[in-house]
């Protein structure tokens, strides 16, 4: 197939709705990036330090839904999780901008009385963040648990080294992610690490004697 206008001829061999819907994705994902509240992740971007397809796939997924149906939990979920991921969460701070007329401006985190309620302040909030800190460890064990019990595992569970592994993430860190390294302040707004994926995915790969063993023909 070959596009061609006044100043520019395209050739491709692939369906041409697929060549275009991927170079329109692309553009609204550029543009997507580009967003200022995003500026902080583009370093991390950058790096390749976040696996954007998984990030999607968790965005909208809803294993518990059949697609043909329609779930007001799930549209619930899915509303929270886009308000977390485009930090869009009214939190006191957000709400002082919008109606000051209601949330006077001198109010600080209801929590702690400290310091005004935004959300760089829960990863320093004396009240708040023993919380966090105690739903990262449930989030770390529960990904354990579901890599031990997954049919791919080890027969005699996960080794120490890749427990190990799984325990270093940086992903794990409750400090404010910085410009080179996604810590759990992200991971809980939705950004898969690229470094995540890759132990799961490790874990979850059938072993290299498995994957010889499917590709190579038996000799006679």
């Amino acid at each position: 197939m070959c596009f061609n206008n006044n100043t520019l001829s395209i050739k491709t061999e692939h369906d041409p709705r697929k060549l275009i819907n991927g170079i329109q994705q692309a553009t609204l994902f550029e543009q997507f990036l580009a967003l200022a509240r995003f500026s902080p992740i583009l370093p991390i971007h950058d790096l390749s330090s976040i696996n954007w397809d998984c990030t999607w796939f968790c965005l909208g997924n809803d294993v518990e839904t059949p697609s043909c149906h329609t779930s007001f939990t799930h549209n619930s979920t899915f509303s929270w999780a886009s308000k977390l991921l485009l930090d869009e969460l009214p939190l006191l701070s957000k709400l002082q901008l919008r109606r000051p007329d209601l949330y006077l401006a001198e109010w600080n985190c209801v929590s702690c009385g400290l310091a005004p309620e935004t959300w760089s302040h829960f990863w320093s909030c004396p009240t708040i963040l023993p919380k966090l800190v105690g739903l990262k460890e449930a989030i770390k064990q529960a990904l354990i648990n579901i890599l031990t019990s997954h049919d791919r595992s080890p027969s005699d569970g996960l080794s120490a080294t890749m427990l190990f592994d799984i325990d270093n993430l940086d992903c794990w860190l409750t400090q404010p992610s910085i410009l080179s390294s996604l810590h759990f302040d992200l991971l809980i707004r939705g950004f898969v690490p690229s470094s995540l994926f890759q132990v799961v995915k490790s874990v979850s790969s059938p072993p290299a004697s498995d994957s010889a063993s499917i590709t190579t023909s038996p000799t006679s």
